[in-house]
This record gives structure tokens, sequence and C-alpha cells, in this order.
């Protein structure tokens, strides 16, 4: 049997010999159910579509007494679920069963799991196994084992989805081991103490571990979403290379919740990609513990490679929240690891013919050891992360200071931004904010699309400290190459090293902006920060913010004068203001402040 292109099953195609022909609730041993029978482990093709509501049950005591399989355990090859007309087809495993599929070929025919339209899978107390065999060396094709084209799967109870890395068949095939894992369209749902959980392959003639593609992403007919609830949990082995994670594309929607009381860490993939197609691609962390893996993770990026060139028309958005509470990092101590937010670094195209936007919003803890982090990185590249409380540490190890890496707010054309409003940002290494010229960046000279990236010197950054601390134990750069920007607010504090407020030839000037929120309060910088202008640059004061009835509010208070104070003393600008509001400095320029003449500001509309 088979499916015609109508839909309907063609029952004289031999290729597809067992099909269940009852519109109705019956257990998988029911041979009175199945056209040619009850499916077996020599079956190649079973069929599960009658139009209707209907559950198909295997049941591990049932498949014992019934002697298929091996006490409770059953092995198939392909199976596919599809309801003709109307209703729900409902595949229940169950009652400790373990029903393993596998494929022929390493073809799209031939999926060991195609879930069709109308139907829906559940796992409860159980396991259902996909596992692909490969074929020879260097075939891998980029097919999934498993193709979901709308299905609802939940897993419950202590449920498994296991997905198993190909098993090679050539010695030293390396190539032959990568498995790809695509997850379609649909909804997903572990409960309870549920997992899914990727393996090596059982076993290995090629002599290679596993290397494994997780991709979470949808058809262009429909949108993806996957929960992770209770106590279940996102399994990776140990010993399988989980090399690279995809979130995203064809322009839909993917949203991968993990609220989980799972108690250990949950670790992603090597290189990770949240919003690297067309599309909006999310991941909440509402609870639990997680690590990416050790080189790189890009949230919304053009393409799945940092070091490439693309000439991609694409539009995409990446988005990552972290709870209160939840706690994410990377692994290892990779100098070459890097976080990007808003990564167009491949991008070729002019700016406004794709767009890779970047969002990270956070209460929680984050902690990277070694590597970069970059905000808004290439022409096409727009990054924002906003902290609203806990512990955000970028470059956070004392040894990082011998190791290269930085933190970019706009980076090569770039649009930038990090806004905290409580908790505490530190980073022991350099912040370029608005550019970053290359000699501070040590990969740039083998990026492959230098040439490209070279080309933009109006990179746009700004660091935005409305509450809490931003703390840098090295030196923050403004407008290195293009126009950056540090506004204060609040009770905002920023300590640094040093702040250098330079100047890009050509670009809108750099500044250092005292915003004032609804009680009067500007923000501070910590006074022994040594704080340099260059001539172009600027400071900026905004009392839109500002009581009527404030007093004069001093802005900076440093232990060492301004240097460049003969040249900022006279680049104070300020904005909202009424008419006798004035800047004052210190005769020895280490003090600046704010207020009326008379004391009293009434500002009419």
């Amino acid at each position: 049997a088979k499916f015609n292109d109508d839909g309907s099953i063609d029952y004289a195609d031999g290729n597809a010999d067992h099909v269940w022909k009852w519109a109705g609730d019956g257990s998988w041993t029911a041979a009175d159910r199945w056209l040619n029978g009850v499916p077996t482990e020599s079956s190649f093709n079973s069929i599960i579509a009658p139009g209707a509501d209907y559950t198909v049950k295997v049941d591990g005591d049932e498949l014992t007494e019934a002697g298929i399989g091996d006490a409770g355990r059953i092995s198939l090859t392909n199976l596919t679920m599809r309801n003709l007309s109307g209703g729900t087809a409902t595949l229940l495993v169950t009652n400790g069963a373990e029903m393993t599929l596998v494929s022929r070929t390493p073809n799209a025919a031939s999926a060991p799991l195609h879930l069709g339209g109308g139907s829906r899978l559940n796992i409860v107390d159980a396991k259902l196994i996909l596992r692909d065999h490969g074929g020879t060396s260097g075939d891998y094709t980029g097919i999934s084992p498993l193709q979901n084209e709308g299905a609802t799967v939940e897993v419950c109870g202590t449920g498994e989805l296991v997905c198993y890395g190909r098993e090679g068949k050539a010695v030293g095939a390396k190539g032959n081991q990568d498995g790809y894992y695509s997850f379609g369209t649909g909804h997903y749902v572990f409960r309870d103490n549920a997992k899914l959980h990727f393996m090596n392959a059982a076993t290995s003639g090629c002599g290679w571990s596993s290397v494994l593609y997780p991709t979470f992403k949808p058809s262009a007919s429909g949108d993806l979403k996957m929960e992770f609830l209770d106590n279940s949990c996102y399994l990776q082995d140990s010993g399988v290379s989980y090399w690279k994670g995809e979130v995203g594309g064809n322009g839909r929607h993917v949203e991968l919740v993990f609220d989980t009381t799972y108690p250990n860490e949950q670790t992603f993939w090597q290189y990770s990609f949240v919003g690297c197609a067309n599309g909006l691609s999310e991941m909440k962390l509402k609870r639990g513990k997680y690590a990416f893996g050790s080189y790189l993770t890009m949230i919304g990026s053009i393409g799945s490679s940092d070091n490439a060139s693309s000439a991609s028309a694409m539009f995409t958005t990446g988005r990552v929240e972290i709870a209160s509470g939840v706690t994410l990092r990377p692994t290892g101590y990779n100098e070459k690891r890097t976080m990007t937010v808003g990564h167009a670094l491949s991008s070729t195209l002019a700016r406004g013919k794709a767009l890779a936007h970047g969002e990270i919003v956070t209460a929680g803890t984050y902690t990277q050891n070694r590597g970069s982090f970059y905000v808004g990185a290439g022409a096409c590249g727009e990054g924002v992360v906003r902290q609203t409380g806990g512990s955000f540490k970028p470059m956070h190890d004392a040894d990082s200071n011998n190791n290269p890496g930085a933190v970019a707010i706009g980076l090569f054309g770039g649009r930038g931004l990090y806004e905290i409003e409580d908790g505490e940002f530190k980073t022991y290494r350099n912040v370029f904010v608005g550019g970053a010229t290359t000699n501070d960046l040590s990969w740039t000279a083998a990026h492959k699309n230098m040439a490209t990236l070279d080309a933009y010197h109006d990179a746009q950054g700004e660091i935005r400290v409305n509450g809490g601390t931003f703390t840098c134990l090295k030196g923050i750069v403004l407008g290195a190459d293009g126009t950056g920007c540090l506004t204060l607010s609040g009770t905002g504090l920023v300590t640094a090293v040093s702040i250098t407020v330079s100047n890009t030839v050509g670009q809108t000037a750099s500044c250092v902006k005292f915003a004032s929120d609804g009680e009067g309060r500007f923000g501070m910088i910590d006074p022994a920060t040594i704080l340099s202008f260059a001539e172009g640059s600027k400071i900026v004061i905004d009392a839109a913010g500002l009581p009527a009835n404030a007093r004069r509010k001093t802005l900076l208070a440093l232990d060492d004068a301004v240097v460049g104070f003969d040249y900022i003393r006279d680049h104070v600008e300020i904005v909202n203001a009424p008419k006798d509001a004035t800047a004052d400095w210190s005769a020895d320029g280490r003090r600046l402040r704010f207020g009326c003449r008379a004391g009293l500001a009434i500002l009419v509309r």
C-alpha cells in the first residue's frame, strides 16, 4: 500500500504492506484491525490512516502476551501516521513498551517516523526510539529520521523520545556518522519526568562517535513549539558530538520553552544558532540550569557560520529569555568561544537588504569565562540585551586578561544596545561601544568576509545604565569606529578603570549622557574611573524627567581631573530643561554640577 497524491491509500502497491483499517480504538496486537496482519520486525512500512477519532495502543504487556517482539520491545521499519478525512489518529505507546523505528535507506521517502496532519503521538511510561542506520561512507544527506507535518507529540510519566546517532557501516568513515534530526512543524510537550534523549549509535562500524545536528526548523506551512515542563529534560549523552543546533526557518515561529525543575544542567550544542533563518525563533528559559557548547552561540544570525560569506536576503529574529533563578553558561574555556546577539558578520549585502535581529532579556545568571561577547555585529546586524536583574558576566575570569576577546556593543556597522535596570554586569575585558578597531579583535585578519566588514565605519552602540551596576575591570571605549553612547540614569552605577570617549570622523559625536529619571536621579560614574574626552565628543544632560522642585545635582565627582578638560568643559549639551539651567565645572575639572540658577524650575510646555 501507499498514499496517492490526493491522500487516499492505494492498497494495490506492495511497498507498504501493513495498514490499520479500523476507524476506531484498538490494540496494536489485534490482527483483525490490520490489513495483512500485525506489523512485525520483518515488516516494511506500516500505515495508520483511517478518518475518525481513534487510538492505536502499543502496550508493553500486550506485546509480551501476544509474542510480538521481545519482552515488550518491538522494532519496525518505517511508520507513517496520517488521518484521511477529519478527526485525530493517535498512537499511544505505553506501559513499558519500547518501540524502535528504523530506516531502510537514508532518504526522505523512508524516514523511520512520518507524522502527517491529523495525527498524534502519545508516549506514556514507555520509549519510542528513532534510529537511522545510514549507508556508505560520506552519504550524509541531511534527512531527518523524524518527519512531522503538524502533529502533536506528548511524552509523559517516565516516557522517552530517543534519538540515536547514525550507525556507520564503513570502517574509518567519519562523515558517515553525521545524524540530522529535524522536528518539523507541530507541538511537542514533555511532562512529568519525561525526556527528549539524544544518544550515541548503539553500534559503530566506523570507529567514530555519532555527530548529531538537532534542527528545530518548521515547514513553511506551520509553526513549531516544544515545551519541557515539570521535571522533564532535554538530555544529551556523553560521548556524542552535538555539533550544531539550529532554531528557526521558513518565515515561521519557533518557540522552545524550558520550564522544568530537572536538577542537573542541560547542555545544548557546540555551535548554537537561535534564529538563523527567516522568521521568529525564541528560547524561553524559565526554570533550571543550562549550558551552550564550547564554540559559538548566535542569537539572531544570518546563516549558521561565524566565518563565511553569505548573500542571503534573510530577515530573522532570535530571542532568548533567562528568567530569575535560571543559570546559563557556555561550557569550557575555549578562547574562540563567542556569543553574538544580532550576528551579520557573514553578510555581504548592504544595510537594509537583510537583517539579523537578536535579543536577550535576562533576570537570571549568565557567566562566560573566555572568548568574546558581541551585540549587533555587521551592517545588517542589530542586537539588544535587556537586563532586569541577576548577573551577566561575559569573560568573567581573571585569567582572561591574557587571552584574546572583548565585549563590543555595535560592531562593523552594526547597531547594539545593552540596557540594565537592576542586577550586575561585570567583565574582565575591554568594552567597545560603537565599533572597535580591527587590531582590538584578534580574529578579524582571518575572517573570510573581512573585505565587506572593513567597509563600514558607522557602528552605533549604547550602554544604558538605569539601575544596578555595570563594571568593566579594564577600559570602556566609546566611538572607536562609529558612534558610542554611555547613558546613565536613576540609581545606575558605572565602574571602569577608564572610560574613553573617542570620535570617528564623519560620524555623530560620541557622548556620555546623563538622563534624569522621575525622581531627579542621573546615575553615577565611580570616582576612581579615569574619564577621557577626544575632540568631537560631548556630554549630554537630559532633564526631561527632572521634577520641577529639584535641587542642583552633582553629576561627576572624580578622583582625578577629566582628561581633555579644556575641550569638554565647552561641549556640554543640555536638553529638555528650563532656559536658566546650567552645567558648572569645578576649576580642577573633577566635578560637574547641574541645575537651575533660581533653584526652582517650572517647565511649561
